[in-house]
């Protein structure tokens, strides 16, 4: 990482793989509640436990996954392989992903509050 703009250039790449994975994390939450009527079970009563064990788990994840032994270069060398043209349409289409993501999420948690309201979701 000798060079400064790369490491922000990971860095934002991290924050927002570590976003979308919290996207798809919650969403799976969601569709669990609709599938077995129940809400989903939280481990703490206190949320903030709760999400800062979800934040270590989801950080060391990445880290081994990325960060260690330098995995990032190995997939930003293939990527700076690629064509313009297919550079182009990865850099339309991941933007369209975490808009359709979120835009699922915010449904999901639109028909959970409709089931939890009509009495179909319990909670724990």
């Amino acid at each position: 990482m000798e060079n400064p703009d790369m490491e922000w250039v990971m860095n934002k790449a991290l924050f927002a793989i570590f976003f979308i994975q919290m996207i798809w994390y919650f969403t799976f939450l969601k569709i669990m509640e609709i599938i077995i009527k129940k809400s989903t079970l939280y481990l703490f009563e206190n949320q903030w436990a709760y999400a800062t064990i979800l934040f270590a788990i989801i950080s060391t994840f990445n880290y081994f996954t990325l960060i260690y032994k330098n995995r990032w270069f190995k997939y930003d060398e293939e990527f700076a392989a690629y064509s313009k043209t297919k550079n182009r349409i990865i850099n339309i289409a991941i933007p369209v992903f975490y808009i359709l993501s979120a835009a699922l999420s915010f449904f999901l948690i639109d028909v959970c509050a409709n089931l939890r309201h009509a009495g179909e979701i319990v909670d724990f």
